[in-house]
């Protein structure tokens, strides 16, 4: 996800853990630095950007499959669950 010159990447598996970590690549300076960790550990969500907005949408925790949704505001870091999908 890119936002502001800045290239997010988030989640993921490690081997078959999956992990919650995310960093962040300034196209201005050239450099990937560790960004906001995500609330929960999860691989294969989808996220969109609405205004100052990521989305988190679904996913898998390695146990479950997700029908959770929340946000990140990106300038602040804060982190808030939405209603889930049906």
């Amino acid at each position: 996800m890119a936002i502001d010159q800045q290239l997010f990447l988030f989640g993921g598996k490690k081997g078959k853990e999956r992990v919650g970590d995310s960093e962040v690549y300034n196209v201005s300076s050239s450099r990937w630095t560790k960004s906001f960790s995500m609330s929960r550990n999860r691989s294969g969500f989808a996220v969109v950007s609405v205004g100052e907005l990521l989305y988190f949408i679904g996913g898998n925790d390695g146990d479950n499959i997700l029908n959770t949704v929340e946000t990140l505001r990106v300038a602040t870091g804060e982190w808030r669950k939405c209603e889930s999908m049906l």
